[in-house]
């Protein structure tokens, strides 16, 4: 999977094709978890190291809202890069089979690509109801 959405100079890489926009798409969703992860852990850490501080701001609501927010944004990123991982492969095999000239072939891409997408995560159940 590549590693870097960007050429030697810093530019952003424009893709060949989809197969390539999608490995693109999956490093860059990679990356994003883990800064999230990491971003995470800090702000769980943060918010059980001091919860008198919490407590004299008047936020225990508030950090438990965060902590709830921030539970399984990592595992949903991830699976975002896995998803879209995937798609590049579906679009790879079915070039290699013929393209869309192969009808059969372009049709369980197609089929593929569509459940793919339908297992992308939702973000709204994680969001604190306010």
């Amino acid at each position: 999977m590549m590693d870097r959405v960007t050429d030697e100079s810093g530019e952003i890489k424009q893709p060949k094709d989809f197969g390539e926009w999608a490995r693109q798409q999956a490093a860059l969703w990679a990356k994003i978890a883990d800064t999230y992860g990491s971003t995470s852990e800090t702000v769980k850490k943060t918010v059980k190291e001091l919860p008198g501080l919490i407590k004299f701001a008047g936020l225990e609501q508030d950090s438990a809202d965060l902590i709830r927010t921030f539970g399984g944004g990592e595992q949903k990123l991830l699976l975002m890069s896995q998803i879209y991982g995937a798609m590049a492969i579906a679009y790879d095999e079915m070039v290699a089979a013929g393209g869309p000239d192969n009808a059969e072939d372009y049709a369980k891409y197609k089929e593929t690509g569509e459940w793919l997408s339908s297992l992308m995560p939702t973000w709204d159940s994680d969001l604190p109801d306010h």
